[in-house]
């Protein structure tokens, strides 16, 4: 998992007294990555009830940034059916936060007993953790990836060789390691092996170091 994200969750978990749902880089309403601690139980009857259409902490997060209390969500007017079935499990109140990185939106929720939100020290800390994690996928988002194939290719030819010798590590024939070859050529846009090794370098995707 990414370090950083891995770090978000700890710091919100840590935060949260009841339970605590994190979601981290979503794209069109699925998050990337997710996180709970909420009783089982509540979340079984969470899904039972599909309350991911009405969660009011989910819609404010992904139409708006910043934090703001379940409670101050009850009095703007936002659903409360979540909060309602939240009580039921002994989750009084929480808070919500919103950020948004390269048209990525990040949302996470903590609980805590009403009238007892966390100082402003630590929502502070919270907020950072979760943009340093926005922040973190954006990049994974920007690093290309290449397919398995020119991967293989790729670690076949830094290990030094012939395209004959390339074909051996690969258990091809030598017709399939030079259309191996061609394929990767264009999947990199390089005009050679050597220059496809720098490229793949320079955009961090490959390393001839890297033992796994």
């Amino acid at each position: 998992m990414n370090p950083h994200v891995k770090m978000a969750f700890d710091t919100l978990s840590h935060f949260s007294e009841f339970g605590c749902a994190i979601g981290i880089a979503f794209d069109n309403g699925h998050p990337k990555y997710s996180h709970f601690t909420y009783p089982a139980a509540f979340l079984e009857a969470y899904y039972d009830a599909d309350l991911a259409l009405r969660d009011s902490t989910l819609q404010f997060g992904l139409t708006q940034n910043g934090v703001t209390s379940w409670i101050e969500l009850e009095e703007q007017g936002w659903d409360n059916t979540t909060f309602l079935l939240a009580k039921q499990f002994g989750i009084e109140d929480g808070t919500c936060f919103a950020i948004e990185v390269e048209g990525r939106k990040s949302i996470a929720s903590i609980s805590h007993k009403t009238g007892q939100q966390p100082p402003q020290s630590v929502l502070d800390r919270c907020m950072d953790a979760l943009k340093l994690a926005t922040l973190s996928v954006a990049q994974e988002r920007r690093t290309p990836s290449y397919s398995q194939c020119t991967m293989e290719y790729l670690e076949a030819v830094a290990a030094g060789g012939s395209l004959n010798e390339v074909a051996e590590t690969l258990g091809l024939s030598y017709h399939g390691a030079r259309a191996r070859r061609i394929n990767a050529h264009k999947e990199i846009g390089a005009k050679n092996d050597a220059h496809a090794i720098v490229i793949s370098i320079r955009e961090g995707v490959f390393s001839p170091y890297r033992t796994v």
